[in-house]
């Protein structure tokens, strides 16, 4: 993974663009000496985002699981747990 300064990155952006593009190779930008952004190839943000939404997707199966274990709460219930 190359890693440039801000100023770098502003002079050669269409040079680290192709490379990024072309290359499959990430990019990351410093910024007063830290890690700020990274410029990644597009495939790799869709796969990124697909593990994501998985996760997202699994994590809310799971809650569905606990709300379903527990039961149903009537509307008069929840107000009263939520002080309504």
């Amino acid at each position: 993974m190359t890693r440039l300064a801000m100023a770098e990155f502003r002079a050669e952006l269409s040079d680290v663009v192709s490379r990024v593009q072309h290359g499959g190779e990430p990019v990351v930008i410093d910024r007063h000496g830290k890690p700020a952004v990274a410029v990644v190839p597009l495939e790799m943000l869709v796969r990124l985002q697909a593990v994501e939404d998985h996760a997202d997707r699994k994590a809310a199966r799971r809650s569905l699981r606990e709300v379903h274990a527990k039961g149903t709460v009537s509307l008069d219930e929840l107000k009263q747990q939520l002080g309504l």
